[in-house]
């Protein structure tokens, strides 16, 4: 397993290990991709904070990092109050809330960060932690459907929760996790 690229054990892991935090989005505040780049029109829609707001956002994200979460709630509460609660915090508040276990108040973060959302990236983000939240509460349908608005938006997150949650898709998992077993297990 040393000669696998850090791609390949990824890959693996999701096979193994479908529903581990990382594929499920626990590491939310991640670099950004291609797909997560904001362009310039994304920044004339009012999604750039002021200075002082984003250093209590990333204060409030590394607070989250730490699982210190009465913090980080109460530092982007702070953020919000002082903002207008754009949807880019509210997005990050509900990562927060249900790294902490307060899922309900996370739905209700995503949802009105999902109806707040100027740009694509801030209402990809949201709808894919949304879905991760539907799935997680057994609503397939519901997270299927938010899954599949962010994949047409190029998120390839999405597009492998959408592989994930088709049965067949599924069944081949469970079928390849089996021989492998037995091939390194004789």
């Amino acid at each position: 397993m040393n000669r696998l690229s850090e791609h390949d054990k990824a890959v693996l892991n999701s096979i193994f290990n479908p529903l581990s935090p990382s594929l499920l989005g626990e590491s939310e505040f991640h670099e950004e991709t291609e797909n997560d780049r904001v362009s310039q029109d994304d920044l004339e829609k009012g999604e750039i904070l002021e200075p002082e707001v984003t250093e209590i956002q990333k204060l409030a994200i590394l607070e989250s990092e730490s699982k210190n979460f009465d913090e980080a709630l109460k530092l982007f509460e702070k953020a919000l109050e002082k903002s207008g609660y754009p949807a880019t915090l509210l997005n990050d508040r509900a990562q927060c809330l249900r790294l902490a276990g307060q899922n309900e108040a996370a739905m209700r973060d995503l949802n009105l960060a999902i109806e707040k959302s100027k740009n694509d990236r801030i209402f990809i983000r949201a709808l894919c932690q949304r879905g991760i939240l539907y799935k997680i509460n057994g609503n397939l349908d519901e997270a299927r459907n938010d899954f599949s608005k962010a994949a047409k938006l190029g998120s390839k997150f999405a597009k492998s929760q959408i592989t994930e949650l088709n049965p067949y898709a599924a069944m081949c998992n469970q079928m390849f996790r089996e021989m492998t077993m037995k091939l390194s297990n004789p």
